[in-house]
């Protein structure tokens, strides 16, 4: 039972046995968000069966089902403890921008893809910075904020947020209120 529960959430999302997850568990699937395992069933195509996960996801009504040898190809990963997660969050309220390696878009746009790729939070705190750095010089240049930079921070944002709601078990709305208090940051809408 112990075993269980730790699988569920880590201190860090770097745990070797990523394919091991059960129904329940609570999980982070990058480029979808924070969600919960809700099934494990077997799916047959032609005359093969493979065995997949069902998630569901805390910041949309999307379900999708992955096979589970892909679990970790993926880079799916079980989420981190509520406690880690707020102290993430409390590093944005010290440190809210950071300069990118290049202010140039086309590379400074590749590393923030990179980045939000990898789906662990440092990578998300990381978006937030370098974009932070971005609208800030923007706007005292006068100069309008690419969109492409509001979407990198919205998915950042909101993916630490989801993740937060499933670990403290607080509501999304919640756990919005909570990252803007601990980083001191306004929380960018999140647009579909």
């Amino acid at each position: 039972m112990a075993q269980n529960k730790a699988r569920k959430t880590t201190d860090r999302s770097d745990s070797k046995d990523k394919t091991n997850f059960k129904v329940k568990d609570k999980i982070f699937y990058p480029n979808h968000g924070a969600g919960v395992i809700v099934a494990k069933k077997i799916i047959e195509i032609g005359d093969t069966s493979q065995q997949y996960f069902e998630f569901s996801f805390v910041n949309d009504n999307l379900s999708i089902s992955t096979p589970v040898k892909n679990v970790e190809r993926l880079g799916i990963r079980p989420i981190y403890k509520a406690s880690v997660i707020k102290k993430f969050i409390s590093e944005l309220k010290k440190k809210k921008s950071q300069k990118p390696k290049s202010l140039e878009y086309n590379p400074l746009a590749r590393e923030l893809k990179e980045l939000e790729e990898k789906g662990d939070i440092p990578d998300f705190i990381q978006i937030i910075r370098y974009c932070n750095y971005i609208v800030n010089m923007r706007e005292k240049e006068g100069r309008l904020i690419p969109v492409t930079i509001t979407r990198f921070i919205q998915t950042a944002m909101h993916s630490i947020i989801g993740e937060l709601s499933l670990a403290t078990g607080k509501s999304y709305e919640q756990s919005i209120a909570d990252f803007e208090k601990l980083s001191g940051l306004k929380v960018v809408p999140l647009k579909h």
